[in-house]
């Protein structure tokens, strides 16, 4: 009896050996290499920050740093300069905003840019007139509205 409680613990000694190296590995080298900016990563933050707060209403907003400004001649009307600027991408995916008003829908993207604005503030950007660009889209990606240079303007105008 005491030969076979010797022989399992012997077998378990060399068993627990093997699921240590099993589970021993080594850290890919792909792993090391930065693959995104402290300023991707900080807006990635701002827009958890911005669902955490507002977990029951939040709107579909993304966070999207423009450094040469070509993405916002793709989406911005002509004259809209987003080189070196936040864009702040705001999409009403409840569809709430569409039967609004002129002046109800400009105090709707005021309202929805400045609690998206207040978890950037200061962390990445210093000032919303300088430093950002919003668009506002409707749920089925028709835009409404943007904000540039301290300004909320309707899309139509």
């Amino acid at each position: 009896m005491r030969g076979k409680k010797l022989l399992a613990a012997f077998l378990l000694g060399i068993a627990l050996c093997f699921v240590s190296v099993a589970a021993h590995g080594e850290i890919e080298q792909w792993m090391h290499k930065e693959k995104a900016s402290f300023l991707e990563v900080s807006l990635l933050n701002a827009r958890i920050t911005y669902m955490m707060i507002n977990p029951g209403n939040f709107l579909n907003v993304g966070f999207v740093y423009d450094p040469d400004g070509k993405l916002g001649r793709r989406v911005f009307p002509e004259g809209v300069n987003t080189k070196n600027k936040i864009i702040v991408r705001i999409e009403d995916t409840r569809d709430e905003f569409v039967d609004k008003s002129s002046k109800d829908l400009l105090t709707q993207f005021w309202v929805e840019l400045m609690s998206a604005y207040s978890v950037l503030d200061g962390s990445c950007a210093t000032s919303m007139n300088t430093d950002i660009v919003a668009i506002f889209y409707s749920g089925d990606k028709t835009p409404l509205g943007y904000f540039y240079q301290g300004e909320y303007h309707l899309w139509e105008e």
